[in-house]
């Protein structure tokens, strides 16, 4: 058994600016360091990098807000972080593969009504993940690169005082690179289609029911066939008076 340490080091300087009363901007500077380990093959490497962060936030009216964030940073192994993991209002750490480099440009658009909200949201990322390994007794270095490309919109309704609607749409653009031993093809580049739809019932006595409903297809551009899948989740609970806890029963698929 091979003992190989993965440690991940995060400095940073982070500023928020409320500019005047319908724009607010936000910049950070971070250096990441992580010391990255493949037991398998035995190997070891370190990534490092200065990983600039841009956000801006602009209420043109009072139910429209903009949201625009530029960011580089290095994905960790342990997602959990007292620092801020988003930037204008934009989550961060949308790849999962660990030790990555990544570069993602996004847009949110939000607009309010008084029972409701919609949300749009577009995004490109790019991303690079280097490791070592044995290839014919040496130790070579190897980079896996890929983008995604992604769209998301969310609607928002009150239908009664105790009735909510969620729908959304999401389509994902992914073009990835893997190990070619493990693919011939060398990609898993493929396209990704998810709806979702549930509504929500909430009763004054602390008593609520929830039924939510998702597809998921994904068209595959290589020899695998192309996959898709129906999702039902059913969630009933009960916050208890002065909201001393809830208890909750979830049937998730």
């Amino acid at each position: 058994k091979n003992d190989k340490d993965i440690k991940f080091e995060s400095y940073y300087l982070q500023d928020i600016w409320q500019v005047n009363h319908w724009l607010t901007a936000e910049a950070a500077a971070y250096y990441d360091r992580m010391h990255n380990a493949n037991p398998i093959e035995d190997t070891d490497w370190t990534v490092a990098g200065f990983n600039p962060r841009l956000g801006l936030i602009v209420r043109p009216t009072a139910r429209d807000t903009l949201r625009l964030a530029a960011f580089r940073y290095i994905l960790p192994f342990i997602s959990p972080r007292l620092d801020p993991t988003d930037v204008a209002g934009i989550q961060i750490f949308r790849n999962t593969l660990e030790g990555s480099e990544n570069t993602e440009f996004a847009f949110e658009w939000n607009h309010e009504w008084q029972s409701g909200f919609t949300n749009l949201g577009v995004f490109y990322l790019d991303k690079d993940f280097k490791e070592e390994i044995i290839e014919q007794g040496r130790e070579v270095e190897r980079h896996l690169n890929g983008d995604v490309r992604g769209l998301e919109i969310e609607y928002n309704q009150l239908l009664t005082d105790q009735v909510g609607l969620l729908a959304g749409y999401r389509y994902l653009k992914v073009d990835d690179e893997v190990d070619p031993r493990q693919d011939p093809l060398n990609n898993v580049n493929r396209d990704e289609h998810l709806f979702r739809a549930g509504l929500r019932y909430v009763r004054p006595d602390g008593f609520t029911a929830g039924i939510a409903q998702t597809f998921r297809y994904i068209d595959n551009d290589n020899i695998r066939s192309n996959d898709s899948a129906a999702i039902t989740d059913i969630e009933l609970a009960y916050q208890f008076p002065n909201r001393l806890g809830v208890a909750s029963f979830k049937v998730l698929n």
